[in-house]
């Protein structure tokens, strides 16, 4: 009974993170299987450290652990555990929908996304997880819905403004998405994606001037993992500053 003598290293990992209501009860279940294990009564024991596990929360807090870990499949396992347990666990469901989607699983994601923000309609990030899969499928037109929900609930979030204006180039809709890109480097100067996008914008509407402060601001915020497009703003830069000095 390996079990019972070894304190399982996913239910230490699970106290870790849990809230410390649930960390205590798997805690409890777990002692109380140990002490009926020195008392010879094996079956009994097994159904108390069941019982540690058997919770959807925790369960659902250890696929996340996992996830972090780049444990990705034995995530996802513990969390398709919770969601059997537990059909409604937000948690568990929006956090299995974004392992799919990292996955580029992305029709799976959709369904465990769409259940999450139909048992929390007011949790923006799961609205945004959302409309991040459904723009990676043929259903624009419902991440631009998921976005704009998302808004609704976060309209700080400068990546929101991003993700939308990334979803309206896409669609080749550049009118809806040139505000949406300024809007998300008003909010986040940060994003340095959209400085380019605006700058290529700006370039197709013959805005010269501030497509060269976009490929700038592109060039002094990104972090180097696109060359393709760091050589590509650069040259962009050098041809338009000579093109201004003509």
């Amino acid at each position: 009974m390996k079990l019972l003598w070894l304190r399982p290293a996913f239910l230490l990992l699970t106290l870790l993170v849990c809230r410390p209501a649930l960390a205590d009860e798997a805690a409890v279940y777990y002692e109380q299987g140990l002490a009926l294990k020195r008392q010879g009564k094996t079956e009994e024991a097994i159904d108390k450290v069941k019982q540690a596990v058997s919770n959807a929360d925790i369960r659902a807090n250890l696929g996340a652990l996992l996830i972090r870990m780049k444990r990705v499949e034995e995530g996802i396992k513990e969390l398709v555990t919770a969601i059997s347990m537990d059909d409604a666990n937000y948690d568990a469901r929006a956090t299995l929908g974004m392992a799919y989607r990292q996955k580029g699983d992305y029709p799976k994601a959709i369904i465990h996304l769409r259940r999450a923000t139909d048992i929390k309609p007011e949790e923006a990030l799961a609205w945004l997880n959302l409309g991040v899969a459904l723009s990676r499928t043929s259903d624009k037109d419902g991440a631009i819905k998921a976005f704009k929900r998302a808004l609704e609930l976060d309209p700080k979030n400068g990546q929101l403004h991003f993700d939308l204006a990334a979803t309206y180039r896409m669609m080749k809709r550049y009118d809806d998405a040139i505000p949406e890109y300024e809007e998300a480097v008003k909010l986040d100067p940060l994003i340095s994606a959209a400085w380019y996008d605006l700058g290529l914008m700006y370039t197709q509407d013959r805005r010269y001037d501030e497509a060269l402060a976009a490929f700038k601001k592109y060039l002094a915020t990104n972090d180097k993992h696109d060359p393709a497009s760091q050589k590509d703003a650069q040259e962009r830069v050098k041809s338009l500053e000579a093109a201004k000095k003509k």
